[in-house]
């Protein structure tokens, strides 16, 4: 188990490139999807310049780098845990939680030019695109959370400009802290590295988990948070660093899932199942997300920009 979930097997590591947004890029789905991510700026200027803003804080020598070479002197794990989310907390962040990185939360691979260079036109649509291995095996996790304005979020439909502005502001917000953080604590003497929406080696999902920060809901690998459901944007910091571990929590989420389907039944692509419980994927259990219907819709929305619909229904998210 990984706190709710349930694991059935070896879980296989994932290439960033056969994520959603990537499979657009790369022409895997339609056309016009392709066409629809690379041109999502015109459709929301404000989105695009969080995510220039968001790419200038995304080379190697931001999320990575050199570790001092003279350790300084630090607390007990304990004391350090708490030090390390009063710092998350001072750079703004809405919820921080500490875990065990599992090994598996880690990319086979990632994608370059990234997402982000791709949504925001600073690459060309036809770019050559490669895979880069993934060899890092930090054994902690620092997970931050930034949370996306209630009353604001209350005012879009989930799938205009407001909405994927709030998120796009929020990935910025937590990527900052993110790069922060990692800067503070290779100074420190450890190595540490951001990952963030600009410049993923990790999956989110199962750190968010690891790190006591919520638990799968009926969307498939989105993670909800007991105060504000799925309604934020995080970023995390891939550490060895000795820190006191957070554990999972369980607080109901998987058994109102369950039941609610308010998702589903609102979900414009049609891309969140109805069926009563999770099913085995890829050695755990989850529900059975049609990710690349979702990402069709995100990608051509012709009402407005992407899509968080799920995000304003989902009633722990509108709390």
């Amino acid at each position: 188990w990984l706190g709710t979930s349930k694991i059935t097997g070896k879980v296989q590591k994932f290439d960033e490139q056969d994520g959603g947004f990537c499979l657009a890029i790369r022409g895997l789905l339609s056309e016009k999807a392709k066409y629809g991510y690379y041109q999502s700026g015109l459709r929301s200027p404000l989105a695009t310049s969080n995510i220039i803003a968001i790419n200038a804080i995304s080379g190697p020598e931001m999320v990575d780098g050199p570790v001092s070479q003279e350790r300084l002197p630090i607390p007990d794990p304990e004391q350090m845990s708490q030090h390390i989310k009063d710092l998350a907390y001072y750079l703004r962040a809405d919820e921080v939680g500490i875990g065990k990185m599992p090994s598996y939360a880690y990319y086979a691979s990632t994608m370059e030019p990234t997402q982000g260079a791709f949504a925001s036109g600073m690459v060309s649509k036809d770019a050559t695109i490669t895979k880069r291995p993934v060899t890092a095996s930090l054994p902690n996790v620092i997970v931050v959370a930034v949370e996306q304005h209630l009353e604001t979020y209350l005012a879009s439909t989930g799938y205009d400009g407001i909405a994927v502005s709030q998120s796009t502001r929020c990935y910025h917000a937590s990527a900052n802290i993110a790069v922060m953080m990692a800067q503070y604590i290779r100074i420190l003497g450890y190595n540490a590295r951001a990952q963030h929406f600009g410049n993923y080696e990790a999956v989110m999902g199962p750190c968010l988990i690891a790190a006591g920060m919520g638990e799968l809901t009926r969307t498939g690998d989105c993670v909800a948070h007991p105060r504000f459901g799925f309604r934020s944007k995080v970023a995390a910091i891939t550490t060895d660093l000795p820190l006191a571990l957070d554990k999972p929590i369980d607080f109901g989420m998987l058994d109102f899932c369950r039941v609610c389907k308010k998702c589903a039944d609102e979900c414009p692509s049609k891309a969140i199942t109805l069926d009563p419980d999770p099913v085995p994927y890829n050695g755990y259990l989850r529900w059975n997300t049609d990710s690349k219907k979702c990402t069709e819709f995100r990608c051509s929305n012709e009402e407005g920009v992407s899509c968080g619909r799920c995000i304003k229904v989902c009633p722990w998210s509108s709390k």
